[in-house]
Formats: structure tokens, C-alpha cells, sequence
């Protein structure tokens, strides 16, 4: 950012992810607050409620760094818009619609025609691994086997398991765990296990990485059936 000024910033949460190298989320939220503070003197920044609010909880009150006219703040439960025509784009998942409206918003202050924005939403697929949903005969898969946070791997179970019943399929749930934990978050891939247990996932496939005894560990922590 130094080297190359933004002149939009997007930050959209202050996450769970890559505490192994970052130690904590403090220092995830400064390393973010790097893109804000090396931007051009105009940039605009792009951010929701919730994420102001994780800044000045981890010691950085961004609105007394900065005008509050640069700012562009997202509703959490916002649908996706693009100059006031909504956006449909079926095969994105909850989690990925709500990372599109922060792209959307770069699209409108960019001046992007309404109608190409349109066009390419239509056809916009989830990258394979990150909550891909693949669906045959009787069952729907969540390949969840690339996913660097437990919030993201948590919102696409739910999704999935919203979708699977609509469609009167039964879900299964692909993983190879949680990597980059850190002190804060260190019980990831235990509690991973737990919350899919707990949420009667029909099938669950655990690749071989170094992560899944934990998995299976917290899966199996309140499962007499576990070995079945």
C-alpha cells in the first residue's frame, strides 16, 4: 500500500483467519488498518457496522482517524443491489452474497454500466473447495476441504443444510480442517468437529491432513455412535 496508494479500500471483517502468522486479531485489525492508512488522501473505504465496531473494540476508532464522508458503510443483512435493481446470482452462497455487495459498491463508485454488472453476477460461480455446493441423486455436498476460517466453514454448513432440506436432500460435508490457528482460536478445528455433530450432518468426509484427529476428535466428544 505504500508502493501503490489505494484509492478504495475494503475490508470486509475482521476475521478469524491466518492468526498463525498474525498471533492475534489485534494485530489481524492493525495489518488491515495498514490498507486505510497508506490510501490515497481521497480513498474511499468500505467497511459494515460490524467491523468499525471490531476496530474500536481492538483500539483503533477509525472515525476519529478519518472523515466520515469516506466512508461507505454495508447493512450485514443488506440484498444485493446495484443502483437500486436487485441482483440475483443463484449460485453464490450466503456467505459469498455478502462478500459480492462489497464488490457491487466498488462497481458503483467505478461507474460500471447497470448492465454489465447484471450479466456477470448472473454468472458467477463459488471458486471449487470454499463451500462449493454439489448436488446428485438424493444428496447435496458442501465441499468445505479449502477453508481458512471457522466463521466461513460454520456459515456454509448452515446454508447448506438450509438448501438441503428445501430440496428434501441429505447433506455432505467435506473438510480438511482449519489451518493457520492461532493462541485465539487454537480450539478451531475441535469446535469445527462439535457445531457438525451437533447439527446432524448426514455424512461427513474428513481428508487425511494433520487437522482431522482434531475434527474427529471434537465430533466424536459427544458421540456415542462416532466410530459407526
Amino acid at each position: 500500500c505504500k508502493i501503490i496508494s489505494p484509492d478504495i479500500v475494503v475490508i470486509t471483517a475482521i476475521g478469524d483467519q491466518h492468526l498463525e502468522r498474525l498471533k492475534s486479531r489485534k494485530m489481524l485489525a492493525m495489518t488491515l488498518f495498514e490498507a486505510m492508512q497508506y490510501s490515497n488522501k481521497e480513498a474511499k473505504f468500505i467497511l459494515t457496522k460490524d467491523t468499525v465496531t471490531d476496530f474500536e473494540t481492538l483500539g483503533i476508532d477509525i472515525f476519529k482517524l478519518y472523515e466520515k464522508e469516506r466512508f461507505i458503510i454495508i447493512e450485514n443483512n443488506e440484498n444485493m443491489q446495484y443502483e437500486g435493481k436487485e441482483i440475483i446470482a443463484k449460485e453464490l452462497s450466503e456467505v459469498n452474497k455478502y462478500n459480492a455487495q462489497f464488490a457491487l459498491k466498488v462497481c458503483e463508485i467505478l461507474s460500471i454500466p447497470q448492465e454489465y454488472v447484471v450479466d456477470e453476477m448472473k454468472k458467477l460461480k463459488i471458486p471449487d473447495r470454499r463451500s462449493q455446493e454439489i448436488t446428485r441423486d438424493e444428496f447435496m455436498t458442501i465441499d468445505n476441504s479449502y477453508n481458512i476460517s471457522l466463521n466461513t466453514a460454520k456459515a456454509g454448513v448452515l446454508d447448506g443444510l438450509r438448501k438441503a432440506k428445501e430440496s428434501s436432500k441429505k447433506l455432505v460435508v467435506i473438510t480438511g480442517g482449519i489451518p493457520e490457528v492461532g493462541d485465539e482460536n487454537r480450539q478451531a478445528n475441535f469446535e469445527y468437529g462439535q457445531f457438525l455433530f451437533k447439527n446432524n450432518i448426514e455424512r461427513l468426509i474428513v481428508l487425511k491432513t494433520s487437522l482431522a484427529v482434531e475434527i474427529l476428535n471434537g465430533y466424536s466428544f459427544n458421540n456415542k455412535d462416532a466410530e459407526n
